[in-house]
């Protein structure tokens, strides 16, 4: 059975020497970005997650990482900082709406992910993007158009439940199989009684 380590709340409040064999012996930790955003500031000898080094790094609703901000200190902006800084040999985004509104919704996961050359940072912070992508897309030039699509098909992967894949027989299998929907009716409140 997988050992899963849940780190936040008062058992993962700072502490001058964190015990860090919760999360070197676990096989998942599963933690919060404001979690990040608290250790953020704290000295290195402090923080827990920070210290360590992941094997994996799976950020869930990613496209609530943005980039870090020019905005020292706001919240969006540490945990941005705190994403690139935890140690990983692999990283995944999951993300149902990886850009949300505007194209750089999507270069906070970019930064996180290393996808060179578009979290290169140049002399503005960001001139690749700037140049290749923001600038283009914003002119509504094709080929801004055309740059996202071929950075998405090398860096994403989407699955859908209608999605089928090869099985034994030549038969179509579903990638993910998911349980019906169902939709849980609360009772009716109870009526007053007469007296």
């Amino acid at each position: 059975a997988n050992q899963v380590h849940v780190h936040h709340g008062e058992a993962a409040s700072r502490k001058p020497a964190p015990d860090l064999s919760p999360l070197e012996t676990a096989d998942v930790v599963l933690t919060t970005y404001e979690m990040l955003q608290r250790e953020s500031p704290w000295p290195e000898r402090e923080r827990a997650l920070l210290r360590m080094h992941w094997w994996r790094l799976v950020l869930d609703e990613s496209q609530k990482v943005p980039k870090p901000a020019n905005t020292k200190g706001s919240v969006m902006s540490i945990i941005a900082k705190a994403c690139e800084e935890l140690g990983r040999t692999h990283t995944w985004c999951m993300s149902g709406t990886p850009v949300a509104n505007v194209i750089d919704d999507l270069l906070g996961q970019l930064l996180v992910l290393g996808v060179e050359p578009y979290c290169s940072r140049g002399d503005n912070g960001d001139a690749f993007w700037e140049r290749e992508v923001r600038g283009p897309w914003n002119k509504k030039d094709p080929n801004g158009l055309e740059i996202v699509h071929d950075l998405l098909g090398q860096i994403m992967m989407r699955h859908s439940k209608e999605q089928t894949v090869g099985a034994a027989g030549g038969q179509r299998a579903k990638i993910i199989s998911l349980p019906e929907k169902r939709e849980e009716v609360a009772p009716p409140p109870p009526q007053p009684q007469p007296q």
